[in-house]
């Protein structure tokens, strides 16, 4: 998802922009006074005002970019009868504890919404693998090789490269919910060319289109989360999404592959079409948007209709003045990281080798229990539980991973924790796909237990769903307000390994038979695992030197600096004593990195 909040004040350099409402949800500074020319964020204190607060109580907000200042509702209003004419525009902010702010839903609500958008990721992901089991029937009707039908995977999940860096922009626009009821209604009517389908053209372009749409349930589904939940609170839900994600591509070969076995591969599409139907019901009468800034503006529109001030605007108004600049940023700067940012280059091309060997599995599954133990193409299917079987217990232990962040938070870091904290679970996850691969691999013998290599598969996506969760949550923690470009250069890198590695896994696993191919899938893997080991002890100093995360490391510093004004005017010997005891545990933490 690309859905960065500011606009640049160059193409592609840092800015000291306003973003903060998306970890704070209602930020505020200590003072209205502020200077167009300085590169220093405003600091950050919470705000005991409401929307009845005045200018003097409740201070307005710079945006870094102009000289403009923003206030809550309230202090615009006063600001407005206070100077009845003019025609510089007064921008508003959420007041504090406002309904209305996503941030400060009840947990309810948030977790409702949460629940219906994870099943739309669930849905998309199923449709992705449903498909691979009715292959077989789809060579027989049209008269075409494997190879033909292999590309209405891949050609599903390329999709989900390209239609993200249109549509997301569209939501900073429109909203999340115009976009998720026009994308979704596409990826459900799309299920009807195909099982209705003549001929493999039309299978194969349909996949394209309701994979595109789909994309949207695949990657803004993240951005919906991060709307409503703040980032303290944010790994609960964020867990489930990565286990839709990952869960839903076993899900679908279970039933799809007994459907094709009793009643034809068209059937998989037509239940496909009125499950989805039943959902879209649901979603059109309980999705509710989230979008902060798109509400905001809606009720600056309000406050213009009722006051008849047209002074009044959201900042967001603004960058919809800008769309083509919002668009060719969405098009750009996820290739820009993504070729001059260490720590996007080493973990969207690890993710993107993971998700590859994901979708491989899809094709090579079915060659090892199918060729190997002469399993139907119903039994075929039921391997695939093996997926949501070990992203199941990768969910379950990710609540030591979740406890070790809090406790290491809240012990050293006053409640923040620096982003290599969440590295734990990606060095556990990568050790485990590895494993996974060597099992696998080497169990794959007609007179070894089928159960074997199943074994092995669980320890694979066991790994593959730490890694899913660690690395979204280290880019999302690393790059903040840059973070949705940073993940759309990991998901497009993602998914094309996803769509391109089904295209050749038929004939490496007939050039170097099945042992060898997953053997050499392993070497690879056992070469990349070294990524979050590495970034756990050097990602610090990778990101202080980054152009983007070090520019947001520098505010986070400033901003603390100005939080606590008086922290340099404490005794001497206090200070010593604080350097002594800091010192003592950053030799504890070496002697004990586990701690």
């Amino acid at each position: 998802m690309n859905d960065d909040r500011s606009l640049p004040i160059s193409e592609y350099a840092p800015q000291s922009a306003y973003d903060y409402d998306l970890e704070h949800g209602d930020p505020r500074i200590n003072s209205p006074t502020h200077s167009s020319a300085s590169s220093e964020p405003p600091s950050l204190s919470p705000s005991s005002s409401d929307e009845s607060s005045t200018l003097s109580s409740t201070p307005p907000l710079p945006l870094p970019s102009n000289e403009k200042l923003i206030y809550p509702f309230g202090a615009a209003l006063e600001k407005a009868r206070q100077e009845h004419k003019g025609e510089e525009a007064i921008y508003i902010e959420w007041p504090s504890n406002d309904p209305h702010n996503p941030f400060n839903w009840s947990t309810s609500k948030k977790w409702k919404l949460t629940i219906l958008c994870c099943l739309f990721t669930l849905q998309v992901s199923i449709s992705t693998s449903a498909y691979s089991a009715g292959q077989q029937g789809i060579q027989n009707s049209f008269g075409v090789s494997r190879e033909i039908t292999t590309l209405g995977i891949s050609t599903y999940t390329f999709g989900f490269a390209f239609a993200p860096m249109f549509l997301s922009p569209l939501s900073e626009v429109l909203g999340r919910v115009p976009i998720y009821i026009v994308t979704f209604f596409l990826f459900l009517i799309f299920q009807l060319p195909i099982a209705a389908a003549s001929n493999i053209g039309t299978v194969l372009v349909s996949r394209f289109i309701a994979g595109a749409a789909a994309s949207t349930g695949a990657t803004m589904v993240g951005g919906t989360i991060a709307d409503i939940w703040h980032a303290q609170d944010r790994g609960q839900p964020m867990a489930l999404y990565s286990y839709c994600a990952i869960a839903g591509v076993g899900i679908g070969p279970v039933w799809a592959g007994y459907t094709y076995q009793q009643i034809g591969w068209r059937w998989i599409h037509w239940v496909q079409l009125m499950a989805y139907g039943i959902y879209f019901v649901f979603m059109i009468i309980f999705l509710r948007e989230t979008r902060g800034s798109v509400l905001l503006s809606k009720k600056a529109a309000q406050i213009r209709k009722e006051t008849g001030d047209n002074r009044i605007k959201a900042p967001s108004d603004d960058e919809r003045d800008n769309f083509g600049t919002l668009m060719k940023i969405s098009l750009t700067r996820p290739f820009y990281l993504l070729f001059t940012e260490p720590i996007v280059i080493a973990f969207s091309m690890y993710m993107a080798f993971c998700w590859g060997c994901l979708y491989l599995f899809l094709v090579a599954i079915g060659l090892v229990f199918g060729n190997l133990h002469h399993f139907s193409p119903g039994s075929v299917g039921l391997i695939y539980v093996t997926i949501p079987i070990g992203a199941g217990i990768a969910w379950a232990c990710n609540c030591y991973q979740e406890h070790y962040y809090h406790k290491v938070a809240k012990l050293k870091y006053n409640g923040y924790a620096p982003p290599e904290t969440r590295l734990f679970g990606a060095m556990v996850g990568g050790a485990a796909f590895d494993v996974g691969l060597w099992i696998y691999a080497w169990s794959s013998y007609a007179t070894v237990h089928w159960i074997a290599p199943a074994v092995g598969l669980v320890i694979v996506f066991f790994g593959l769903y730490f890694l899913y969760l660690a690395i979204f949550n280290y880019m999302a923690d690393s790059y903040h307000r840059y973070s949705s470009s940073a993940m759309a250069a990991q998901g497009f890198l993602r998914n094309v390994f996803g769509s391109g590695f089904p295209l050749f896994t038929g004939y490496m696993y007939q050039a170097l038979n099945y042992r060898w191919a997953t053997a050499l899938l392993a070497i690879l893997a056992l070469f990349l695992g070294v990524v979050p080991f590495f970034l756990y002890h050097k990602g610090a100093v990778l990101r202080e030197k980054s152009k983007f995360a070090g520019q947001l490391l520098r505010e986070q510093m400033a901003a603390n600096k100005k939080t606590d004004p008086e922290g340099d005017d404490g005794d001497g010997e206090d200070e010593d004593e604080d350097r002594q005891e800091t010192e003592k545990e950053k030799e504890s933490d070496t002697q004990s990195p586990s701690s």
